[in-house]
């Protein structure tokens, strides 16, 4: 489990800071949904970190970050995943360990800069959770197929 520091400084100074760093951390904070302004931040965040909350779903808002390299998401009740977010296509980390998901979106097959897909702990369908079984690569491989086929 990640080290939770509360929000004292605000939300706004958290996503003033991100526009200089490329990095928002929004962990911990007991979110239920990722706040709009995050998006309006647009190319800035490079680097986005919302695990540990009780987030249910990716909007399409996600694919306004359109530089998003990492994406921390582990330890939500998470269910549902945008199509948008094959808009993120320096995406190269997404963890999505811990959290309620049955289902991931083909779509995340369409990122060619994906190395690390995290889900460990997730109920996947049993496709998928076949696929997952022999690594990040090989669900990838199979969401392309899914893909594909739509």
């Amino acid at each position: 489990m990640a080290s939770c520091v509360p929000l004292s400084s605000g939300l706004r100074a958290r996503l003033d800071e991100a526009k200089r760093t490329g990095w928002l951390s929004l962990s911990c904070l007991g979110l239920r949904a990722i706040p709009p302004p995050v998006f309006e931040l647009g190319p800035a965040v490079r680097r986005l970190e919302l695990n540990d909350n009780m987030i249910e779903a990716i909007p399409d808002g996600i694919g306004k970050l359109v530089n998003l390299q990492d994406l921390w998401l582990q330890d939500n009740p998470l269910r549902a995943v945008s199509r948008e977010i094959s808009r993120c296509n320096r995406l190269r980390t997404v963890d999505l360990s811990r959290t309620e998901l049955a289902a991931l979106p083909s779509e995340i097959s369409r990122l060619p800069s994906l190395t690390d897909l995290a889900l460990d702990g997730t109920t996947l369908g049993p496709s998928l959770q076949e696929a997952a079984e022999h690594g990040a690569a090989a669900l990838v491989g199979r969401l392309a197929e899914e893909d594909i086929r739509a």
